[in-house]
């Protein structure tokens, strides 16, 4: 049986890496566009349509990454609730705030 520390563990893993293949994705199409870049003014565009097509690739499994480490990041949220301020601790930064200001 998983405790909610090893759920949380799980969660925070899956998007670890989520996030780092979105950063993959996004050096992948930096390169893509230095290299379309290139084309264009080198080679006279003849590859900027293939290497369009790439870049459309790249973003639509990197948006699927990074959706997916937001899920996981909500998972998480679900799982461990914020924590509340407590009215005692409110009155005592109000109260705190108002000392300095005199």
């Amino acid at each position: 049986m998983n405790t909610l520390t090893e759920q949380i563990k799980e969660l925070v893993e899956e998007a670890e890496f989520q996030m780092l293949a979105h950063a993959d994705i996004c050096s992948w199409v930096a390169a893509v566009a230095r290299a379309i870049a290139r084309d264009a003014e080198s080679g006279g565009g003849r590859d900027v349509p293939a290497l369009t097509d790439l870049v459309k690739y790249f973003d639509d499994s990197g948006r699927a990454t990074l959706d997916d480490a937001f899920e996981q990041f909500k998972k998480i949220a679900s799982l461990v609730p914020a924590p509340q301020i407590s009215q005692s601790e409110n009155v005592a930064r109000e109260s705190g705030v108002a000392g300095h200001e005199s």
